[in-house]
């Protein structure tokens, strides 16, 4: 990710001369990141409404900038990269979220009807079919997922376990038994 260096002038300057929700496109920190940053390095901002008493030439004031400052005067903002829409200032988990929906060959889309679906999927469809026949029917040679819904909502559940199942798959996980043979986890591929 490309960067770019500010001085608190410079970004004191950056602040009072473009507003935040432009300054939120151009670099990888939303609206309340760029304010704690501010707040941090004891730069004033422009209050709510100022960018309209600009345009209509309304009386504004503006404080001045303060050039005391007990820390470094070095501050580095991470350049937003087009159709990015990860922020550096969120959790991790944000984060993530937004990777896998930037990302557009993400099978993210559950679909009208199961189509190709994955082979756990197919399994369990198998194993639920002779089950209806046979209460106590049993085969832990296959490996399927546990669906419990209620008859009317059991196409649906495989469409979206489908889905989520890909999109792991997408995301370099795989599905192995445990130690004891019994019971399918989700693993990340190293």
């Amino acid at each position: 990710m490309e960067t770019k260096e500010f001085t608190r002038k410079e970004l004191y300057d950056l602040v009072w001369s473009t507003s935040l929700s432009k300054l939120t496109l151009q670099y990888a920190f939303s609206n309340e990141g760029l304010k704690k940053l501010c707040k941090q390095f004891e730069i004033p901002m422009p209050d709510n409404g100022y960018w309209m008493k600009l345009k209509f030439n309304k009386e504004i004031e503006k404080p001045k900038f303060n050039p005391i400052f007990d820390g470094e005067d070095k501050i580095i903002l991470t350049i937003r990269e087009d159709g990015n829409l990860v922020n550096i200032d969120q959790s991790p988990l944000t984060i993530k979220t937004k990777e896998i929906l930037s990302d557009s060959k993400s099978p993210l889309i559950v679909p009208e009807r199961l189509s190709n679906p994955d082979i756990l999927i197919q399994n369990t469809i198998t194993f639920h079919d002779k089950r209806k026949n046979d209460h106590y029917y049993r085969d832990e040679k296959i490996d399927t997922v546990s669906i419990y819904v209620v008859p009317d909502n059991y196409s649906r559940a495989l469409r979206i376990m489908d889905t989520f199942i890909k999109l792991l798959r997408y995301r370099g996980h795989s599905f192995r038994r445990d130690i004891n043979k019994r019971t399918m986890y989700c693993s990340k591929r190293c």
